[in-house]
C-alpha cells in the first residue's frame, strides 16, 4: 500500500529517544545492485512558479543529486520539454532540491482550476484504506497527536514555498493511531497540492519507487516491523541519506526508537545509521500515545480543530 507548539503536553515531543553520540555516520558500502524503478503513483506535485523564490539549475543537478529528473526532463501533463528542470523552495527553511514536473502554462492552469482540491480529495479517497477514511475519533486516538501532526502539514504553502524545517518521526505503542494520523496528514497535503508518497515501509524496502527520492514529502508507515536483509537494508539507508543530505521531508511512524530500532536491522551499523537520520536536526520525534482528554472537533471552514 501503497504545529507553532500550543497546550501540547512536553512528553509528546522528545528531542532525544534517538540521542546517542557513539553510532556511526554510516553503514557499510553497499554491493553492486541493479536500480530499481517503478512507474509513478498518484501525487499532487509541486511544479515550479515563479512566485516561489528560490536559486533555479537549468541541467545536470543530477550530477549533483546522484539521480536522474524522474519525468526524464519533460512535463508530465503535456509532455513537452521543461525549461527548468530542479528549483528550491525557500532556502532558509527548505533547502533541498526538488524536480519541476510540469511546465509553466500547465501550472498556471492547476492554479486556477476549482476543482484541483476535489480531484486531489477524490484520490486520497480511492488510494486511503477503508480502515482510516473515517473521520478522527477521539476514543481510539490522541487529539494531542492529532494537533501536532495537523498544524506540521499546515505549515506547508506551496505558493509562497514555505515548509517546515525538519520532518516527523512519530512513534508509539501498536493501536495508537499512528498510521491513521497520517492518512489524515496526507489528505491535508494532497488537498494543498504538497506532493506526497505514502508507503508502508515493508513495500518500500520490497520495491523503492524513484519519487521516493524526489517527493517533497515521504510518509513511511510502521518502520522496523519487517525484518530486512542487507541489501534492503542498505538500499532504505541510501535513500534516507539522500533525503537528508537534500534536506527533503519524511514522516516516518513506528514501534521503536534509539536502539530498540537499531536491533530490527541485521547490520548494527546500518540500522546506526538509519537512526541517525532520524534525529534532530532532520525529524522531531513526537510520542503517539492513547487516547486523551483532547476533542477533535469540525471549524466553520470544515478543518478539523483540537481542543484540550
Amino acid at each position: 500500500m501503497h504545529t507553532t507548539e500550543t497546550d501540547i503536553h512536553p512528553a509528546d515531543i522528545e528531542g532525544s529517544p534517538f540521542d546517542r553520540d557513539d553510532w556511526p555516520e554510516t553503514g557499510p558500502e553497499p554491493q553492486a545492485r541493479p536500480h530499481h524503478v517503478s512507474e509513478p503513483t498518484a501525487l499532487a506535485d509541486i511544479a515550479k512558479a515563479p512566485e516561489i523564490s528560490g536559486l533555479l539549475f537549468m541541467r545536470g543537478l543530477e550530477e549533483f543529486t546522484g539521480t536522474p529528473h524522474p519525468y526524464d526532463g519533460k512535463c508530465k501533463v503535456c509532455g513537452n520539454p521543461l525549461d527548468q528542470l530542479w528549483r528550491q523552495i525557500d532556502a532558509r527553511l527548505a533547502p533541498g532540491w526538488f524536480p519541476v514536473t510540469c511546465c509553466e502554462s500547465c501550472y498556471a492552469e492547476a492554479k486556477e482550476d476549482p476543482e484541483a482540491k476535489r480531484r486531489n480529495r477524490e484520490i486520497w479517497e480511492r488510494i486511503c484504506p477503508t480502515e482510516f477514511r473515517t473521520e478522527w475519533d477521539n476514543a481510539k486516538g490522541s487529539a494531542t497527536l492529532f494537533k501536532r501532526i495537523i498544524e506540521w502539514g499546515a505549515q506547508w504553502n506551496v505558493r509562497e514555498g514555505k515548509a517546515p524545517k525538519r520532518g516527523l518521526v512519530i512513534h508509539g505503542d501498536t493501536g495508537s493511531a499512528k498510521t491513521r494520523a497520517c492518512w489524515h496528514l496526507y489528505r491535508r497535503l494532497l488537498e494543498e497540492g504538497v506532493g506526497t508518497l505514502f508507503i508502508e515501509a515493508i513495500d518500500l524496502l520490497d520495491s523503492m519507487p524513484q519519487e521516493a527520492f524526489h517527493v517533497p514529502v515521504l510518509i513511511i508507515d510502521d518502520l522496523g516491523n519487517d525484518a530486512p536483509d542487507f541489501r534492503k537494508e542498505q538500499r532504505l539507508l541510501k535513500l534516507l541519506r539522500a533525503r537528508a543530505n537534500w534536506h527533503r521531508h519524511v514522516v516516518v511512524t513506528t514501534q521503536y526508537v534509539g536502539a530498540a530500532l537499531v536491533s530490527r536491522f541485521k547490520q548494527e551499523a546500518t540500522g546506526a545509521a538509519v537512526v541517525r537520520r532520524l534525529r534532530d536536526p532532520f525529524c522531531d520525534s513526537v510520542q503517539a500515545r492513547h487516547a486523551d482528554q483532547g476533542t477533535v472537533t469540525t471549524g466553520a471552514d470544515g478543518r478539523k480543530e483540537v481542543r484540550i
